[in-house]
């Protein structure tokens, strides 16, 4: 991953208001550039044609193929395997979260809960600690 902006996201979900939205807010942010997919199988298309983002935003209900299912794929076919993955979706019971850990994504997010420019805040600054060297204590 690079320290350099923009910083290359991939948003998938299937609703087209929703990446309208956060489309035009990464017109607005320096930071970011967006791709966006209305769809898992869109994304698979998209990851298999060569596309590298450093981060996914993944929302989880979608038609067809969710969110899960597409990581499961995305792993077997070693799909985007240094992209950070946030899971971005109006559920946030346990058993989503649990298994949001199972693909041990960086963060859960309820879309609710952040305005567009906050998920870039959040999506920056985790591409920001993920590129910091780990520091260690010398014994």
């Amino acid at each position: 991953m690079t320290g350099t902006p923009p910083y290359h996201l991939l948003l998938i979900d299937d609703d087209e208001l929703f990446l309208k939205t956060y489309t035009a807010a990464a017109k607005r942010d320096a930071r970011i550039a967006l791709e966006t997919a209305p769809s898992a199988a869109a994304a698979l298309g998209k990851l298999r044609g060569g596309l590298a983002p450093q981060l996914i935003l993944l929302d989880i209900e979608m038609p067809a193929m969710n969110g899960f299912q597409l990581l499961e794929k995305m792993r077997a076919e070693k799909l985007a395997e240094s992209a950070l993955v946030v899971i971005l979706s109006n559920k946030g019971n346990a058993d989503y979260r649990a298994r949001a850990r199972e693909f041990s994504v960086s963060q859960y997010i309820l879309k609710a809960s952040m305005t567009p420019s906050e998920v870039f805040d959040e999506a920056v600054y985790a591409l920001e600690q993920a590129a910091q060297p780990h520091n260690t204590l010398l014994q």
